[in-house]
């Protein structure tokens, strides 16, 4: 993931905990890659295997608190408490194959203590319009 420019310095597509989720997520059997430069879309689908996919990110909110969020498609945003390991959320969404995609189950909310968010309440706290 890393490239080189004219001058040969390193230089990456994302921030390194992008690119290091990325890859893990990769290791386990699943497929990332770059959505926007600031997230990644996670998939269970590999080759002709069918399953959801939902973008991952880190953003820091108006009090300066960094954050991982996975979100999925209306959006509904899903924020990660610092004490989990956003992989092992990542994977088990991944690992459940079809869940629908629009929102993830309560089994996985409440397993990981995901803090569900909406579209304004993501908007609000993490300053965008």
């Amino acid at each position: 993931m890393h490239t080189s420019d004219s001058n040969g310095v390193a230089n990456s597509r994302w921030p390194d905990a992008l690119e290091e989720l990325a890859m893990s997520v990769r290791t386990n059997g699943f497929d990332a890659y770059g959505y926007h430069p600031d997230t990644i879309l996670c998939s269970a689908q590999v080759s002709n295997n069918a399953g959801d996919c939902f973008q991952v990110g880190q953003f820091t909110d108006l009090k300066g608190q960094c954050s991982w969020l996975l979100f999925t498609w209306p959006p509904v945003y899903y924020l990660v408490p610092p004490e989990i390991d956003v992989l092992d959320v990542c994977l088990a969404v991944l690992r459940m194959g079809r869940y629908g995609g629009k929102v993830f189950p309560d089994s996985i909310v409440d397993q990981f203590q995901l803090v569900r968010m909406s579209n304004k309440e993501f908007n609000d706290a993490f300053g965008f319009d």
